[in-house]
């Protein structure tokens, strides 16, 4: 039958593994994904990917600073809003790169505005008002799950805040 099989912070030791799967796949609609952080052009776990029928790599880059208050403006206008310069600063500051996240905070933003199309740094303040919120969910799920490249960078994003330890200590004990 149909499977999936998810992989997360895969690295170079599953290289040969993954060449044996792909050389022979199990019958079947079997579909495996494999999570990685950045890997080189070299990589060899990479370039199998890339070089096979049967297998592909898609980047996923995460938008920086100033990659991200560009992304937001496209994602505004693409929306039919537009926004102060305070107001996207802010908006880039509350949020991570993740496009999907970005997308799904400007598709937020608009119906808070609505019918207006103008978004303003105290807007983006109410719509963002439980970010601190989502962000210790995020840190304790990650805890829970042992997922060490989420963990740092939720507990980096609330480090950002100025909030205190205990809060967060509190959040994971929950």
């Amino acid at each position: 039958g149909r499977r999936a099989i998810v992989i997360r912070d895969a690295n170079e030791s599953l290289s040969d593994a993954l060449e044996r799967f792909l050389d022979a796949p199990p019958r079947g609609d079997t579909l495996v994904v494999l999570s990685a952080g950045d890997l080189a052009p070299r990589s060899g776990l990479r370039r199998l990917c890339e070089e096979r029928d049967n297998a592909a790599a898609l980047a996923c880059y995460v938008e920086d600073g100033a990659g991200r208050e560009k992304l937001l403006r496209v994602l505004l206008k693409e929306s039919g809003l537009s926004a102060d310069d305070d107001a996207v600063a802010a908006l880039a500051e509350a949020l991570p790169g993740d496009r999907a996240l970005l997308r799904s905070e400007i598709t937020k933003l608009a119906l808070y505005l609505w019918p207006q199309t103008r978004a303003s740094a105290e807007s983006v303040a109410a719509v963002n008002g439980d970010a601190h919120e989502a962000t210790q969910d995020e840190l304790a799920f990650a805890v829970a799950e042992g997922n060490l490249p989420e963990l740092e960078r939720a507990y980096a994003r609330l480090m950002q805040t100025g909030l205190a330890p205990v809060p967060l200590l509190r959040a994971v004990a929950r």
